[in-house]
């Protein structure tokens, strides 16, 4: 993840739970074969999910990530999550 930005956490656990949380979010995720140094690409949906720090599904940003629209978005979850937040 850090070709995309240094901060990002990446996903990570045994297939079986990935899979199930896959499932439980309604998203998909394919790794295609690797190559000679063992690097593969993963097609995926392009959701992104916003989940806080309850494991709790947030909001979905659908693709395409226009950045306005995207900020307009999140800080618009953010004030109804601050306002109902236990």
């Amino acid at each position: 993840l850090a070709y995309f930005d240094p901060q990002f956490i990446g996903l990570h656990g045994s297939k079986t739970a990935l899979d199930g949380l896959y499932r439980q979010l309604g998203v998909l995720a394919l790794p295609g074969e690797p190559d000679a140094n063992g690097s593969y690409l993963v097609d995926h949906t392009a959701g992104v999910m916003l989940i806080d720090p309850k494991a709790r599904l947030l909001g979905i940003f659908q693709a395409p990530h226009e950045p306005t629209n995207v900020r307009e978005r999140f800080d618009a979850i953010r004030a109804f999550y601050m306002r109902v937040a236990d």
